[in-house]
């Protein structure tokens, strides 16, 4: 409550301060001001500035290191930036767990390229004195990668040099598909004669018919109600963990979503004061809004909010989940793993927006997309007034057709430019030549109309914002390869890729009046960088290190 009336005040105080510039009255003190930098301010009236000031948790001024010099009284703290690059705190507009599975998880498997450092990583983690019956879960395989292996892993992979019987699950590096041991299969009672659920794959063998231990999508489901969920204290090292690496990384906000337990937890560290992140919560759009309503009216504030319903309607590319309007090139019987009919979405939508929530769906391939386009094409039919802005996610391949509907209707493409680092490697074979020219199209999808948020989808890519710049601006991977960027007209320029981090992902969550830009009145959330992104070549992106976070006018991280 005093929080609230503390930053009632201030506004109010801003507001005043405004209308008396013009007036010969007393300016008011600035509790801070960040002199002497390069700032970008994502404010169309004085897009760069030299100076910051900041009362309170709010920007008071922005402007010249003179025009600023009114704010500073005996009292304020005035830190030089000896010219550092400076720019709204970074908003990560999807994040996949806002707990971050590494942080949660018995077994690191990302980046492994062998099966047998795969076992090798395993063995280090199985725990001798561990009960047989407790679970041992990892996750961050990639088989795409893996030198040694022909097509997917399997459970043989895990009786082989592994001296366990414990269940183990391993979760892909999309999250999209699991590799589970015999023990977990037969716990599961899952065998030759289990179908597979729609929307998921059991991948069965095709002489024997015998589960191979890789489970897609809606069959991983299968398998929850035996796997304990994480204890309370390990969820909140987890939380405790991301937000030091928000900071950090300068991430002062993120959007996504996560188990129940973590919003308790969230607001337990909002509580005591120790939340370093503006959260915002989502909950599950085919539970509905009345699933979610108890924390809604537990936080509504600027820290913690529970502000959309998401809902994946198909798999990751990787799996060959992502839905396709045509087969995939190589794989030419799939077309992916559609998890929602067209009705179904179209019920959950329109419930979500008469309770007032925004929608965020999950949309991968080309045919999720048009499902999308579809619910909200009839949200705008049979509403006088839409209650809430819709989001697409990852947004990774869209028709022109569809790209253009969507633009119609101002409908956000929330998206993640790291994912192209890896899935360049292979996904023309997956989808050819011609359906390539749309895929991960940053730039034909803001010239349709959409609004463009960025993210990382963490941590299926890294936290760290500095991946999905250099990716936008170059289409290359860290090796900068191919030369000229994959498909180097959907490229983006650093400052549109900024803005999408910032500003976008800010109007992504119908927060743009409150943050994303460095204008008077807007939350102090600012991060300094230790290089200028406006004037490095791209290829130094990748090297750029945060030297200052501030979230609120506070300094939450300092580099050394």
């Amino acid at each position: 409550m005093f929080k609230r009336l503390r930053a009632m005040l201030i506004l109010i105080l801003l507001v005043a301060v405004s209308g008396c510039r013009r007036s010969s009255a007393p300016q008011p003190r600035a509790d801070l001001i960040l002199r002497n930098g390069v700032f970008i301010t994502m404010d169309p009236k004085q897009p760069r500035v030299q100076a910051v000031a900041i009362l309170g948790d709010r920007v008071l001024a922005a402007g010249s290191e003179e025009a600023l010099e009114i704010y500073r009284k005996p009292g304020t703290k005035v830190i030089d930036l000896q010219g550092r690059f400076a720019c709204p705190g970074f908003n990560d507009a999807h994040v996949q767990d806002l707990a971050g599975y590494q942080n949660t998880m018995d077994v690191d498997l990302s980046a492994v390229t062998t099966v047998r450092e795969m076992q090798h990583r395993i063995n280090r983690a199985l725990k001798p004195h561990k009960p047989m019956d407790v679970w041992l879960i990892g996750r961050g395989w990639d088989q795409s990668i893996m030198t040694d292996l022909e097509g997917w892993p399997n459970k043989r992979h895990l009786q082989t040099r592994i001296w366990t019987d414990r269940p183990m699950v391993f979760y892909r590096i999309c999250g999209h598909a699991a590799l589970v041991n015999s023990v977990a299969l037969r716990i599961a009672q899952i065998n030759k004669n289990t179908p597979s659920p729609p929307g998921g794959e059991i991948e069965k063998d095709p002489r024997t018919g015998e589960p191979t231990g890789i489970l897609k999508d809606a069959a991983m489901t299968l398998l929850d109600r035996y796997i304990p969920a994480p204890s309370v204290p390990r969820l909140a090292g987890g939380v405790r963990a991301t937000l030091s690496l928000a900071a950090r990384y300068g991430v002062t906000s993120m959007q996504g979503r996560g188990r129940k337990e973590l919003f308790h937890i969230f607001k337990a560290f909002y509580d005591s004061d120790s939340l370093t992140c503006r959260i915002n919560y989502w909950g599950d759009l085919t539970e509905g809004p009345r699933a979610i309503k108890p924390l809604r009216d537990k936080s509504n504030n600027a820290m913690l909010r529970v502000g959309a319903l998401s809902e994946s309607l198909d798999g990751s590319m990787g799996t060959y989940g992502a839905a396709l309007l045509w087969p995939y090139v190589d794989r030419a019987e799939v077309r992916g793993l559609p998890k929602l009919s067209q009705q179904a979405l179209n019920n959950a939508v329109l419930n979500a927006d008469k309770a007032g929530m925004q929608v965020a769906v999950h949309a991968i391939g080309d045919a999720a997309g048009r499902l999308a386009v579809g619910s909200f094409e009839l949200l705008e039919k049979l509403t006088t007034q839409r209650c809430c802005r819709p989001r697409i996610e990852h947004a990774q391949l869209l028709t022109d057709e569809d790209m253009a509907r969507l633009g119609r209707l101002g409908v956000v493409a929330s998206m993640q430019p790291a994912h192209l680092l890896d899935d360049m490697r292979w996904v023309q074979a997956r989808l050819g030549q011609a359906r390539c020219a749309n895929a991960y199209a940053w730039q034909k999808i803001k010239e349709a109309g959409m609004p463009l948020a960025f993210g990382t989808y963490w941590p299926v890519a890294s936290l760290n914002p500095m991946q999905g710049l250099y990716a936008a601006v170059t289409r290359r991977d860290t090796l900068g390869f191919p030369l000229r960027g994959w498909y180097p007209q959907q490229r983006l320029t650093i400052e549109e890729a900024l803005k999408a981090y910032t500003l976008g992902s800010a109007y992504a969550e119908e927060m743009e009046d409150d943050k994303g830009a460095l204008s008077p009145g807007k939350l102090a959330d600012i991060v300094v960088l230790d290089r200028n992104l406006l004037e490095i070549s791209p290829e130094d992106i990748l090297g750029t290190r945060v030297f200052m976070t501030l979230l609120g006018g506070q300094i939450i991280y300092r580099s050394r």
